[in-house]
């Protein structure tokens, strides 16, 4: 949802939030009025009671740069509450598929290195920032329900809050293979949180072989992370090339030369049938469709976000 291209004001103050959105104004005057005809009453400094004027659903990076267009419009202090299922302060993603998953000996990236908004050349909004504006941050307690008639919503533990402005950034969710067809095997990976690398982090201490499923800039991404750690890597993909709706066929080619050189195996137009479990129940192989098998202890599936 935060993705969406401008801010959308709906009644009962409930927005869609675009970082870079101009209209934060708009919701800061609707906001005022909800407040006013509703009565509530907001404890600034300490949020003693359960009303707050502007709450963030989701603590990812669009949490992040939105709170910053707040504290520049002085409508943080006190009065905004970001509400997020990871136990960390929003941070930028992309570097969860580079520098996050080398091994120690090559300095991997880490917390609080890559928080919003570095990837912008902005200051880094660790959690010691959220505070010194008077962000309120709830950790690792995501939203289960939300009435909009009411202008209230429900966290995991049973926290109460009443928003006069709501809104909802909780991003996407990685795509995943189906259970029946060995999608959620042990040794399968998907990467969307910090909580995801270090999984897979753990699984490239103890692996051999490396299945990366996905020819685009994330799965190039892994696989150099597994060169790294000196492990048996192959990449299957559907296209005839890497990154085929960027590259020409030409400069796909460098690039495939490149990886080939650093022991990278590729199998191009493939489909994958199923994941394979051994006899301890992790993943051992992954079949395609045309019969064929690639031996794996660690598979990283990176299809698109949804």
């Amino acid at each position: 949802m935060a993705s969406v291209s401008n801010s959308l004001s709906f009644k009962h103050g409930l927005s869609l939030w675009c970082p870079q959105s101009p209209s934060l104004h708009r919701i800061r005057h609707s906001s005022a009025k909800n407040f006013q005809r509703r009565g509530f009453v907001v404890a600034y400094s300490s949020f003693a009671n359960e009303n707050r004027e502007f709450v963030i659903v989701g603590g990812g990076n669009a949490a992040g740069y939105a709170a910053r267009t707040f504290v520049e419009h002085g409508m943080a202090d006190g009065r905004l509450c970001i509400v997020s299922k990871e136990a960390y302060a929003p941070y930028e993603r992309p570097a969860l598929t580079k520098g996050y998953l080398f091994p120690l000996d090559k300095k991997p990236a880490r917390l609080p290195g890559f928080h919003t908004c570095v990837g912008s050349g902005g200051e880094r909004q660790t959690p010691e920032w959220y505070k010194e504006k008077g962000i309120e941050m709830i950790y690792q307690d995501p939203v289960t329900s939300i009435d909009i008639e009411k202008q209230t919503l429900i966290t995991n533990s049973g926290k109460l809050l009443k928003y006069g402005s709501l809104i909802v950034a909780t991003g996407c969710t990685a795509s995943r293979f189906p259970e029946k067809i060995g999608g959620y095997l042990p040794g399968v990976h998907y990467i969307r949180d910090v909580a995801d690398a270090d999984a897979l982090i753990s699984s490239l201490e103890k692996a051999k072989k490396v299945v990366v499923v996905g020819g685009g800039y994330i799965g190039m991404e892994v696989a150099a992370a597994a060169v790294g750690w000196k492990l048996d890597t192959t990449i299957i993909f559907p296209e005839n090339h890497l990154l085929q709706r960027l590259f020409t066929p030409s400069l796909a080619q460098r690039y495939e030369q490149l990886y080939q050189q650093n022991g990278v195996k590729f199998v191009k137009g493939a489909s994958i049938k199923n994941l394979e479990a051994g006899s301890d129940g992790r993943v051992a192989a992954v079949k395609l469709e045309d019969g064929s098998t690639i031996d794996a202890d660690t598979v990283i599936l990176l299809p698109y976000d949804q």
